[in-house]
């Protein structure tokens, strides 16, 4: 107990307060004390829970899961975007989907030539006008996209009187609905275009069959659908 009580009373003291359980060790060798082995030191320190990291660490924030729940159409709608490949090389083009949970019908989609917010604003604020959504109604679930997070969709979804969610963050399963279903529509637009007849529409209405969702009341967004020479 005395051989514990020095080795406690040494690690205390303001000299070593910083160094290490090895460069303590070295010191009071140099100064001819010999109080125990380094793995005794660790010994001692671990049964009075004095090894820790001594800094301040940050800690990130635990995020609760999303719980959330439909019990009628237009309540809660879940959107991601995915990418396409074009018929040119390096040429993509990006699928814009919005699901209803309750239903699982696609309610909105688009085309685009590339993944933004202004262009993802523009879908949300067409879909929400076009099934007649009433402020407070509805539920918006997202991933923690760049454009699920912008400004310009934050803005709009608070004048609309939208509630919007995310995933947590580093967390692939947040969002099932639209994780399931765009790589379906990835896939399937592969295989369409590689029989020569890839078209959007067709591609959506292949992914809903291979999904168990519905094309109910959708469109492309007119104002924004991409249409350019790598689009076959």
């Amino acid at each position: 107990m005395e051989q514990r009580q020095d080795i406690l009373d040494v690690f205390h003291d303001d000299r070593f307060a910083d160094l290490a359980v090895a460069q303590v060790y070295t010191i009071l060798l140099d100064e001819g004390r010999y109080l125990g082995s380094e793995r005794t030191m660790y010994r001692v320190l671990a049964a009075n829970l004095e090894v820790r990291e001594r800094r301040a660490q940050l800690m990130h924030p635990r995020y609760a899961a999303p719980e959330l729940l439909a019990t009628k159409p237009n309540q809660l709608w879940s959107w991601d975007i995915t990418k396409l490949k074009a018929s040119t090389a390096w040429s993509y083009f990006y699928l814009y989907v919005i699901i209803d949970v309750f239903s699982r019908c696609v309610v909105g989609w688009m085309v685009a030539p590339d993944e933004s917010a202004t262009l993802a604003e523009k879908l949300i604020a067409e879909t929400y006008e076009l099934h007649g959504i009433e402020p407070g109604q509805l539920t918006i679930h997202a991933d923690r996209g760049s454009s699920m997070r912008s400004k310009l969709v934050a803005q709009l979804l608070a004048d609309l009187g939208v509630t919007k969610t995310h995933s947590r963050p580093h967390v692939s399963n947040d969002n099932p609905f639209s994780e399931s279903a765009c790589p379906v529509a990835a896939r399937e637009y592969r295989d369409y275009s590689l029989a020569g007849r890839s078209s959007c529409s067709i591609t959506l209405r292949s992914c809903a069959r291979s999904t168990g969702f519905t094309m109910c009341a959708a469109k492309p967004a007119a104002a924004v659908f991409a249409r350019s020479s790598g689009w076959p």
